[in-house]
């Protein structure tokens, strides 16, 4: 009977640090994805057929999100960052993450590229400094939690054998 609640017990505990693992992970994702989409669709509906122009704009006015406009060899054309990175790290499909320099501090950012009919692209990117920061949190968060839960059923295993040896 120990052993059978033990086993149940870590199944338990397994079953929710992974889920909590990958809730946090595909939420992260998401985010970052519906951010930069929506992003990306404000402008091709204001463009009024000259994206050139909108970003020149709109990149001046703001720091945050990054833009880069480029010709179809990658020769930029307009927007905030000065070039496509050198080094990149796949999320997922069509997302991208690489490191910006912001002002003299090194950003994690995320980003898209979308491709218009033309063969130019335009890159949106987003910091995603804190969401990587409360995705960690999220982590250490979960291994407490699968700490907690094994020492319970260490302790729970001990005090069931111990009550059983008695009998």
């Amino acid at each position: 009977m120990a052993a059978l609640f033990t086993l149940l017990l870590g199944a338990s505990a397994a079953i929710l640090g992974h889920s909590l693992y990958d809730f946090s992970k595909q939420n992260f994702i998401r985010e970052t994805q519906a951010a930069i989409d929506a992003e990306i669709s404000g402008i091709l509906a204001a463009d009024d057929g000259n994206a050139r122009k909108y970003i020149a704009r709109i990149a001046a006015q703001r720091d945050h999100p990054f833009y880069l406009y480029m010709d179809m060899n990658g020769r930029k054309i307009e927007g905030n960052i000065g070039a496509l990175p050198n080094s990149v790290e796949r999320i997922t499909e069509g997302l991208i993450r690489f490191t910006l320099d912001i002002k003299g501090v090194r950003r994690d950012v995320a980003a898209k590229i979308h491709t218009f009919a033309n063969g130019e692209r335009l890159m949106v990117a987003r910091d995603i400094e804190e969401i990587t920061a409360s995705y960690h949190r999220l982590q250490w968060f979960t291994a407490i939690i699968m700490t907690f839960m094994l020492i319970v059923v260490l302790v729970s295993f001990v005090i069931s054998t111990f009550v059983v040896r008695r009998l």
